[in-house]
């Protein structure tokens, strides 16, 4: 006998949730690489420009240490680079 399935159960594919993932990543890297440019570029403080970097650099590492699995060291790497 079929054991009885929950309705509230659905599966997903796989490649689909990595590639949809990837998309955001991806998506996210960009946004993160082009936008302080743009903001830097309209700002004429100094201490301002160093705090707009600076969060940056932190939003950055906090994304790749969260959603990949680089251990830490490789994660502050990839920020630093």
């Amino acid at each position: 006998m079929p054991k009885s399935q929950d309705a509230s159960v659905i599966y997903t594919s796989d490649q689909k949730v990595e590639l949809f993932i990837g998309l955001i990543n991806t998506t996210l890297g960009l946004a993160m690489l082009v936008a302080p440019l743009w903001i830097l570029a309209f700002v004429e403080n100094k201490v301002y420009r160093l705090v707009i970097i600076t969060m940056f650099l932190i939003c950055f590492l906090s994304v790749v240490t969260f959603t990949t699995v680089a251990r830490p060291f490789e994660s502050l790497g990839a920020t630093a680079a």
